[in-house]
Formats: structure tokens, sequence, C-alpha cells
């Protein structure tokens, strides 16, 4: 599938320094740098099967992390968990997970 053709569905903005990861034939690209638009804080799927791109960066439950680039992703029992990178304001250390049925995001940061 060409990627940057997408079949339906807008693409997100171009970026760099973002972080994208894989989960049951679809792939999550969260935040980065855009080009004109500073730190991005947004979240979207790409459907490779059908190569439509859904915007997710605005969740059901809960607050996506703020702003960063340089972060790292990974997908596990679908959950995506989102981890450090640099903020507008300097390194970050905080940890959260979005959970793909449901569309809610956890700040991990903070023991319950």
């Amino acid at each position: 599938t060409d990627l940057s053709t997408p079949t339906d569905g807008s693409p997100p903005l171009a970026r760099w320094n973002h972080a994208m990861s894989a989960w049951d034939g679809k792939l999550y690209v969260f935040g980065g740098l855009g080009n004109h638009e500073g730190p991005l804080d947004d979240l979207h799927e790409f459907d490779i099967a059908s190569g439509t791109w859904t915007d997710l960066s605005t969740p059901t439950g809960g607050s996506s992390p703020s702003t960063r680039e340089l972060h790292a992703m990974s997908a596990w029992a679908g959950k995506l968990y989102v981890f450090g990178g640099l903020g507008e304001n300097g390194p970050l250390d905080d940890l959260h997970k979005f959970d793909i049925a449901s569309g809610t995001w956890t700040d991990l940061s903070t023991p319950t």
C-alpha cells in the first residue's frame, strides 16, 4: 500500500521527530515537530488494508499527552504507550497509555 496516496481520510501534517507504532494491521503516528506548527500532540491511525487515515486526536476519555518530539511509542495488547521526549520546556519523563478500542488516554506517570 502506498502511504502517500490514501484512499480515504486526510494524512497528518508533515512532521519529524515523531513516533510511530503498529498494531493489528494499523499504523499509529503521535506528536513530533510540524513544519510551521511547532510541537504536536496529535494521534493518527492508518489502516494498511483499506488505505484510510483517521484522526484520533480528540480522545473519548482522558487527556492526550502534551506536545512533544523525540519521544518513544510502543504498542502492546491493544494499547499505545508514549514515553518522554522533548516538550516545550525541556525533557519529559511521563508515561501515557492510549486504549485503541475505547479511544481513552490514561496518564501512568503518577502511581494510583
